[in-house]
Order: C-alpha cells, then structure tokens, then sequence
C-alpha cells in the first residue's frame, strides 16, 4: 500500500544552511522543509539517495545532504511515504503507464557493458515492463520485449536483454516464483500480441510463417531489410509500402545511396502511445521540434505506425536515424558515430527510442536546457536510461527535410567526415557539437568558443 500515512511531519533538521526543528511535507514533485526563519524546496529530481539509518532520514543531493531527526515513531512512516512519493515521480518520468501486477522488493545486480549497479530496492510489474526502484537514481525500466532469456537458479532470477545486458533479482522471499510465473505470462502475452501484429502486416503469410518472420524481427528492434526481403518478401514488400505513403518515402530511396545500403534496418511498430492521446502534454517531444513545414498528406495515406530506419555511412563510422512518425508529425533524420561499431549503436537507438517513446527532444535537448525546472523528468528519464545516455554522448547533428538536396547536403555533412591516415589507424574528422550548449565545435577544439565548457 503506498498511500501516504500523512503528508506533513515534525522533525529536526541538520544540514549546511538549515538547523533546526522544521515541518515536513512531501508533495508530489519535492520535499519541503520549513523551519521558523527559512524554508526550501528538494526537488526529486535532484535526489540521489534516500537513507533511514539510527532513526534518522538522509536526503542526498549532489551538493547537499538533509538528515532528519526526532521523528520518533513516525521515522520508518516518513521514510516510507518519502520512497513512495519519489518511486511515483520516477514511474511518471519513465512513462510507466497501468496498473501494477505484482510488487515486491529484494536485492538486484545489473550488469552490462563494463559497468556493474548492485543494490536493494521496490520492484514492480507492468504489462510491458519490470521496474526497479532503489532509493536513490539507480532506478531502471527493463521493457519486456528486450528480455532474451530468463532463469531460475533456486532463489535468484536472472534476465538476459537482447543487448547481453543481465540484471538478477535475489532475496524475493516467497515471491520468487510469483514474480517468474508473472512475469512469463506477460511475456508471453507480449509475443502473442507482437505475432498478431506481424499477422497483421502480411495476411498471406500461413501461422508458421508469421511466427518465424515474428522472431526474425523482434518487437520495438529494427532489423535487416535485406534479411527480411530474402526470408519473408511479402512481409519486406508490406513494409515497404508503408513506407512509401510515409514522409520519408523520398529520402529512403536516397538513404540506400547514401550509406550502406545493405546494411540498412528498418523498424515498425503501432502508433506510440505518446502519440494515442488527442491532447499532447506540454513539453512532449511528438510535436516541440520545429521541422519546416512540409505537404500535408491526405487522410488515407497518414501511416498508423511509426517506422523507423537505421543506415550506416559508407564508413561506417556513422550511423543514420530516419524518423516517420504517425500523424502530422514531420520527417526527422539523426546521425551518431558508432565508436567503430554500427550494430551496437542500432542497438542503442532501438532501446532510446523505446525508452522515450519516440519524443525525440530527449536526444537533442541541451545539457544546459536539462538544468530547467520543466524539464525535470526529462532528466530524471535521462539518468535512469544508460543507453540514452550513451546516444546523447554520440549524436552528432540532424537533417530538416525542407528539400531532398538540402537534406542530402546536410546528412552527408554529417555523416562523411574527411579522413586521414595516421600509422594503421583511420581517424575520421566529425562535425561535432557542444554537449552542453549545442554549439558547432572546431576541429580539435578543446574549449567551446560558445560558452567556455571544456570538452
């Protein structure tokens, strides 16, 4: 039960600026924290951990720490209605949607690419996502439909992601088997969902069929175009053709030209659910990037699905995102390096993409911008998704679809820098961009002329 006990408190405060017996109130984006002189506010966004120890509370900051004392026999209360009410800001801010189909809490280890996170927390069940939530920044949304594999070793599961990521979950108590049992059916209802939509797609091909080309191109991943052409030409061809009566009808022929056309995979799946309501919430990327205006479409041709295509450069060394999305929504194009690795990027986008649910502003936004009161949960999305993290670190600039020579000019501007030879090592020369304003870089740069951030 995470209703609140109470929303006000009485305590005593230790902190830098504050000392004394202070009033409590937890509200729904922050901590506020009077005393008889001075009052402030601890936004969620802001705190990184969350520690009860010795019948006290610690609020942590990056820049400064809160402990509360003298709750007497509310402190474990306050503790508890403090984690919910943060828990509940996360949830809001990762676009966890529906109800909870089973909670519990326990011990965690996720580890992926050179990098581990251990720690106990809540963790919850959503129809398409396992959530979990420590008391502290570390919080992760594990979408279902990245699982690879899941195993029981006696009393600790342990989820495989497409990605070979892996996060175990020990100490469940009696909830160990509950939460496999669970998490299997929606797992499972998922897949029977993803083989209906695939069904969907191409009608002529038999059950058999649609399972194997369901498998061969897994739910929210963007796979080879060519493999699917080769295996399920009738599926290829259904895609295809959506994708003519897209925006980017025009620039995917030229995309195939432009990078390595072989290489090229496409992604589909139904309208977002960012995309479902009539009324946008404010800030929501689906509508806040300024795109120059482009022919409306007629209503039969305005896709029901967003459609997602990722190329390489003929390098490789970049990797190119082209965007339609259902709607009014205008055509975008992005590109990031690969770091030498072009499948692992697609692979980061597929999971970015997934993430923010196709809002695009999340892979664009300034550093600076994130600083922004409204732009809170932006930043609290960013910091619990790794690999958004690693793609904003690589984006490298974008393309307007004004005209198909302009954005031609402007992907290969992006995309093909010049390259030298240095021993046996290609260096490419990118056109890179400030990661806290925004600002062009020049070549070699080690400062921004812009705004002084070192880079």
């Amino acid at each position: 039960d995470d209703e609140p006990r109470k929303q006000n408190y009485i305590g005593y405060l230790e902190s830098s600026d504050l000392t004394g017996e202070v009033k409590i109130t937890i509200g729904e984006d922050s901590l506020l924290l009077s005393t008889v002189f001075n009052q402030t506010a601890v936004k969620y966004a802001d705190i990184t951990n969350i520690k009860l120890a010795e019948y006290s509370v610690s609020v942590i900051t990056p820049s400064r720490m809160f402990k509360l004392n003298r709750l007497g026999a509310d402190c474990d209360w306050f503790f508890r209605d403090l984690y919910n009410a943060y828990n509940r800001k996360v949830l809001k801010a990762l676009f966890v949607q529906g109800s909870v189909i089973l909670e519990t809490s326990g011990e965690y280890v996720i580890t992926g690419k050179n990098k581990q996170s251990t720690g106990t927390g809540v963790i919850q069940l959503y129809q398409n996502c396992l959530c979990i939530l420590p008391p502290d920044k570390n919080a992760r949304r594990i979408p279902l439909s990245f699982i690879s594999d899941l195993k029981q070793d006696q009393y600790t599961l342990t989820l495989t992601l497409a990605s070979n990521e892996s996060i175990s979950l020990s100490k469940l108590g009696y909830d160990t088997d509950t939460l496999l049992d669970k998490l299997t059916t929606q797992m499972l209802y998922l897949k029977e969902n993803w083989l209906s939509f695939i069904s969907a797609l191409d009608s002529s091909m038999g059950m058999s069929k649609a399972v194997e080309a369901a498998r061969t191109m897994p739910a929210d991943q963007a796979v080879r175009l060519d493999t699917l052409s080769a295996k399920f030409p009738s599926l290829a061809k259904s895609i295809k053709a959506k994708i003519k009566t897209s925006r980017i009808a025009d620039t995917f022929e030229l995309l195939q030209e432009i990078g390595e056309g072989k290489q090229l995979l496409v992604g589909i799946k139904e309208k977002p659910s960012a995309m479902k309501d009539d009324e946008k919430e404010a800030g929501s990327l689906v509508n806040t990037e300024a795109e120059e205006s482009q022919p409306p479409e007629s209503e039969a041709n305005k896709p029901e699905y967003a459609i997602w295509i990722i190329a390489p450069s003929k390098d490789q060394s970049t990797a190119i995102l082209e965007l339609a999305l259902p709607g009014e929504e205008a055509a975008a194009t992005y590109i990031f390096q690969t770091e030498g690795n072009f499948n692992e990027t697609a692979q980061i986008i597929d999971r970015s993409l997934e993430a923010v649910d196709f809002r695009r502003e999340y892979i664009t936004l300034p550093q600076t911008k994130l600083k922004d009161d409204k732009y809170n949960e932006y930043l609290m999305l960013i910091e619990r998704t790794p690999n958004l993290v690693i793609l904003r670190q690589r984006f490298v600039g974008r393309a307007i679809h004004a005209s198909l020579e302009k954005w031609k000019a402007e992907v290969l501007k992006h995309a093909n820098g010049k390259t030298t030879e240095k021993g046996n090592q290609q260096i490419t020369s990118f056109k890179k961009y400030c990661g806290t304003c925004g600002s062009h870089l020049r070549d070699n740069a080690k400062y921004c002329v812009e705004c002084g951030a070192k880079v």
